[in-house]
């Protein structure tokens, strides 16, 4: 089995297809020698990895993949990658966003000592809540991470979850408006800047 945690613009996760590990690892291998950004190179590989079947690998591995990159199946293959990783990326963003929301309550109701139901029954739901947030944040910062170089999107996560904490604790519980800065983060994040994203690469 060929070890994907040699190349960077592969998801460390990764199943690939059985019986193809020598042609993989010659066109992961090639990948890797090209002076492409990640981005560039990690739509060749899910191209490769969804078309290895009906891929012809020379020796000039260089050559090929300059070919492939040319045609209509790469093309929609890429397209078709960008839908998967914006619904991903959608997703993953919206339940962080809730998780986040919910689980800043159970800390006020633990700071305050005043709880919804109990605090067995709050503690449970902030719990699940935050495995939910530990569980998709991560993959929300992965594609993200994967289309920008730079930390402009962690930037406005990290100061949006500082301000909603503050507010959360500064203001008095009839006063929420952590849900709308969340809110505002998402759509600024995703449906704005990440489709631009999308659009230009």
């Amino acid at each position: 089995m060929i070890d994907t945690s040699n190349y960077q613009f592969l998801n460390k996760n990764l199943s690939l297809p059985e019986g193809h590990d020598s042609e993989f690892k010659q066109v992961f291998d090639g990948i890797q020698n090209k002076n492409w950004n990640m981005l560039r190179k990690y739509f060749m590989a899910c191209y490769c990895i969804e078309q290895i079947d009906e891929l012809k690998i020379s020796k000039d591995i260089g050559k090929d993949l300059r070919s492939w990159e040319k045609t209509g199946s790469y093309k929609k293959s890429k397209e078709k990658q960008k839908e998967e990783d914006y619904t991903k990326f959608n997703i993953s963003s919206i339940l962080s966003a809730f998780s986040f929301a919910i689980s800043l309550m159970f800390v006020k109701a633990v700071i305050m000592q005043n709880f919804v139901v109990s605090f067995a029954v709050d503690a449970i739901i902030g719990c699940v809540c935050f495995i939910i947030l530990m569980r998709n944040y991560p993959i929300r910062y992965r594609v993200y991470k994967l289309y920008m170089e730079e930390n402009q999107f962690l930037k406005l996560d990290v100061s949006s979850a500082i301000f909603c904490f503050l507010m959360k604790i500064l203001l008095p519980a009839f006063i929420d408006i952590s849900m709308i800065v969340l809110i505002a983060n998402y759509f600024i994040t995703v449906r704005k800047k990440f489709k631009n994203v999308l659009k230009n690469c």
